[in-house]
């Protein structure tokens, strides 16, 4: 019996032996730090196969084409971004202009403005040039504007019904127009701005009208002889609105309307209409006017240069 039961014993410990052989062999590397306590420190080291080096800090070769890194990292160095670096490079908000032309540059402070009524003649042939506007600005949004105007005409028609007789009919005109104020002016758009204001001025206006063989400087009537002459002179008031559309940087084209007051006198030299030298009517001289409203708009396009 105590053979048996040494027998026994040996298998017994045979098994163990073989059954703690086999599981070192299965255990892979590195498993021993999973039993580890939670209490003990561990060092996590860089990933040796992504630096290229391994634990034992010897080099390794990493084939190309891998698409891995194989530069060197130091990991000492240390890279401080500035808090607000985008504000602190100007450069980084500015966009490219893809198309610089289009940037249009209208008025401010210290520029001048000048700037003509142009209109078509009645006969759709003819271009003329009405009134004549300047402008200095004082500040961004405010100018002053001066404006005038002029009109010297001398015309001869002739109303004869024949070659035999002569009937003629002359025509003249002198006018004058100036006035001065303030403009305020309200950006919209890139190319366009409207300005309110106001302007006081005064006017000249003098015509005379003389025709042989006519009583009305119209119609054909011989032997009669016509004159007639008109003075007008007024002082006004206006307030002015209107708007400028900016072609580019230096051209505009405009529009203006003007509501105000006036006070306007009349001189009538007189009228007279007579045969030969004997007087058939006369109308004597006359004075007269008073305070009138008017409204007045641009009869064409206001084209203007900014410099």
């Amino acid at each position: 019996m105590s053979f048996k039961k040494n027998l026994h014993f040996l298998v017994f410990w045979g098994c163990i032996t073989s059954y703690s052989s086999l599981t070192a062999q299965i255990r892979r590397p590195g498993s021993e730090n999973e039993s580890k306590p939670a209490n003990s420190t561990s060092t996590t080291k860089p990933n040796s196969s992504i630096l290229g080096t391994s634990s034992n800090n010897s080099t390794q070769v990493i084939p190309s084409g891998t698409g891995i890194n194989t530069s060197p990292i130091n990991t000492n160095s240390s890279v401080t971004t500035p808090p607000n670096a985008a504000l602190t490079n100007p450069t980084t908000l500015i966009q490219p202009i893809s198309n610089p032309s289009l940037v249009i540059t209208k008025q401010k402070k210290g520029n001048y403005n000048i700037e003509a009524l142009v209109n078509i003649g009645n006969s759709g042939i003819g271009i003329g040039v009405d009134e004549f506007k300047a402008r200095y600005f004082y500040s961004n949004k405010r100018a002053y504007r001066v404006r005038f105007s002029g009109i010297i005409k001398n015309d001869l028609n002739d109303i004869s019904p024949n070659k035999t007789i002569r009937a003629e009919v002359k025509y003249d005109r002198q006018q004058l127009v100036i006035a001065g104020g303030i403009e305020e002016h309200y950006n919209h758009t890139n190319r366009i701005n409207s300005y309110i204001g106001f302007e006081i001025g005064g006017l000249y206006d003098k015509e005379s009208t003389r025709a042989n063989n006519s009583k009305d400087g119209i119609n054909f009537a011989q032997g009669y002889n016509y004159e007639k002459s008109l003075t007008e002179s007024a002082l006004f008031i206006n307030g002015v609105m209107g708007m400028d559309y900016y072609l580019n940087s230096q051209f505009y084209i405009g529009a203006e309307l003007m509501v105000g007051v006036s006070n306007r006198k009349s001189d009538y030299t007189g009228k007279r209409v007579s045969v030969g030298t004997v007087i058939e009517s006369q109308d004597g001289f006359y004075s007269g006017g008073g305070f009138e409203g008017h409204l007045t708009y641009s009869k064409g396009i206001r084209l203007g240069y900014k410099f």
